[in-house]
């Protein structure tokens, strides 16, 4: 239910364009969040995408455990890129997780990681929305810094934002703590991917 909110309100401000004769594409790209690591789905299986202009839409998840966002940008030639379609593409980027945690650059450092890659992205021609951080037990404090840039400079280099740190059952300090929504800290239960 989350999920599905957040994607319908950010894809409503994913203009149409008057050349989109193709189905639409949509790439989730992260890290073990978002190809699901210990629950039965991925986010990406609760998504019920509305068709686009009539098609439905081509949907691939390429979420790799272990990614940093410098990996994910590095590796779009050799995976997204290649996804992308003749009509409306979308890569939804979720990453920070694994950079913060690993001591891959400050918030601001991953920060600049993240604008960069969507920027390069935009410039292939995709509409990028980009995920803020959820809770986490070894860097809630770097995830607040790192959400906040997010939420005050998306406009600068995305097509939209989906704050899914905002539902204080995922990205409220602490949360990583409740059982119901966290399997061990880091990744999510079927409820908290649903």
């Amino acid at each position: 239910m989350i999920w599905r909110l957040a994607f319908a309100l950010a894809l409503v401000a994913v203009p149409a364009r008057a050349q989109t004769e193709h189905a639409p594409t949509i790439v989730y790209v992260g890290d073990s969040l978002t190809a699901g690591a210990t629950g039965t789905y991925p986010y990406t299986h609760y998504i019920d995408l509305a068709q686009w202009r009539g098609r439905p839409w081509s949907s691939f998840n390429i979420g790799i455990s272990g990614k940093t966002l410098g990996v994910m940008a590095a590796d779009a030639d050799h995976n997204l890129n290649l996804l992308r379609g003749f009509g409306l593409n979308v890569a939804v980027i979720w990453g920070g997780t694994n950079d913060l945690a690993g001591h891959h650059g400050t918030p601001q450092e991953v920060f600049s990681t993240l604008s960069r890659f969507a920027q390069s992205e935009r410039r292939l021609g995709f509409k990028v929305l980009v995920m803020t951080m959820i809770s986490r037990f070894d860097d809630d404090l770097d995830k607040n810094p790192y959400n906040a840039l997010i939420r005050a400079n998306w406009a600068g280099f995305a097509d939209g934002m989906i704050d899914i740190a905002a539902n204080p059952s995922l990205g409220a300090n602490g949360a990583f703590r409740n059982p119901e929504f966290f399997s061990d800290g880091i990744y999510l239960t079927d409820k908290g991917y649903a």
